[in-house]
């Protein structure tokens, strides 16, 4: 699990090609809301409690049932 400072992850990157970086889940939250309060207040309001679904999803069916909806509020753009 890696912090989201890029230069770390490149390096990280580049000395092991084969593994996966995981983000801790508060940045990608705050990420994720920066997208989203781009939106109108109630698309807005909708998209961040999908986040907190995805973020938080228990299964994978949870998960990609709440990236579906999200990416529906969001009309399809990716993320």
């Amino acid at each position: 699990m890696t912090d989201k400072a890029v230069h770390e992850k490149d390096v990280l990157r580049d000395m092991l090609p084969q593994a996966r970086q995981l983000l801790r889940h508060g940045h990608v939250i705050i990420w994720l809301k920066k997208q989203a309060a781009r939106y109108a207040g109630a698309v807005k309001k909708e998209a961040k409690a999908f986040v907190s679904l995805l973020v938080y999803a228990k299964s994978a069916e949870e998960y990609d049932d709440a990236k579906g909806a999200l990416l529906e509020k969001l009309g399809g753009a990716p993320l």
